[in-house]
């Protein structure tokens, strides 16, 4: 198991600026949940609410600051309707393509200080597929190819998705919001996609809950894309994924990073409420093939992110080079506080030291 008796708080290396006065009107997003990084330093990030992708470039070599801000609606490319939500909570960039996934949850509408309506509002629980999306789409020279995506959806008639394949799932399928039973809001520790990492043919997703006995996953894929925009799962010893369960002190998986040979795993409570955010360096054994693999042993807890109670909660994360190639780790924030504002159109990223 993990030992967290040298939690450190991260060294901050120092901030960058995240402008979004390039489209008009477009206000700085209050809710950043996904971020990767280019190797020309272009920033590619999602916010929960949004169907939509927004760009940020460097002003020049090692800068501290991004502009030039584009935003890039993808529901319609999905076979979605434009005002729906995606909830993305993971991106990456891997094999000349931008991969997004949803966050799969199911959703209790929130409360809105109104004595007895919102406990009836508590009882009200959602699903909706539009959150049901693991998608690859081809990246040339910058932009993106939405019309060559593949996707594994739920919103495709006949098409399988993830909550398809973990069905039956032995520690999982409790969890899942399927047709035919009521769901577990993913904030209420239910099934919760958050954190992606992708390398060749390995995708990695990573799960905020559920959390079991203090044990968190993270769901192993290996997909490739086919004609007609679908991504297909390829077995492997019969088999279409296996499960990695994380020992992270108690925490579930709030973002996934390829660092080298590692993988760098941000880790945060699984339901609404301000605690630890700790980053865990996660040696992956490649090659085992077990269907369950208990990673206790591997893990090595780095630090913890700096928290304000109901603020500038830790969300995405990406390797960045401060000093050196991928020395340090870029984090943005939902709910950034006013700390974190600069003028009307930017905000504040950290940057910590690996």
């Amino acid at each position: 198991m993990p030992s967290t008796m040298g939690a450190r708080t991260g060294c901050l290396l120092g901030r960058i600026r995240l402008g979004f006065g390039g489209d008009a009107g477009i206000a700085v997003p209050e809710n950043l949940s996904a971020v990767t990084r280019q190797g020309d330093g272009t920033l590619w990030l999602a916010a929960d609410e949004l169907a939509a992708l927004d760009v940020l470039r460097p002003e020049g070599p090692r800068a501290h600051a991004y502009h030039g801000h584009r935003r890039i609606p993808i529901a319609s490319a999905l076979g979605l309707e434009e005002d729906c939500e995606i909830d993305i909570e993971g991106l990456d960039l891997e094999g000349g393509a931008l991969w997004v996934v949803g966050s799969h949850s199911a959703k209790r509408k929130k409360p809105k200080r109104k004595g007895k309506q919102d406990l009836a509002r508590l009882a009200e629980i959602e699903t909706d597929l539009s959150r049901f999306v693991l998608t690859r789409i081809p990246l040339e020279n910058g932009s993106l190819q939405l019309d060559r995506r593949a996707h594994l959806s739920a919103h495709d008639e006949g098409a399988a998705s993830l909550i398809d394949l973990l069905e039956g799932d032995e520690h999982l399928d409790p969890f899942l919001p399927r047709e035919g039973r009521v769901p577990i809001p993913g904030k209420d520790n239910g099934f919760d996609v958050e954190g992606l990492a992708v390398h060749d043919d390995c995708v990695l997703i990573g799960l905020r809950g559920p959390v079991l006995r203090g044990w968190a996953f993270v769901v192993e894929l290996a997909v490739e894309p086919q004609e007609g925009g679908a991504l297909s799962p390829r077995r492997r010893r019969k088999r279409v994924y296996r499960k990695h369960a994380l020992d992270l002190d108690g925490l579930g998986v709030r973002e996934l990073m390829i660092h080298g040979d590692d993988v760098l795993v941000v880790a945060g409570p699984t339901m609404t409420l301000d605690g630890a955010h700790r980053v865990f360096r996660w040696r992956r054994d490649t090659g085992r093939d077990d269907t369950l693999v208990q990673q206790g042993d591997a893990l090595e807890p780095l630090f913890d992110l700096p928290m304000q109670v109901g603020r500038d909660r830790a969300e995405g994360a990406c390797t960045f080079d401060w000093f050196d190639e991928g020395d340090s780790m870029l984090v943005v924030y939902d709910a950034p506080s006013e700390m974190r504002r600069v003028g009307e159109d930017s905000v504040l990223a950290d940057v910590f030291a690996l």
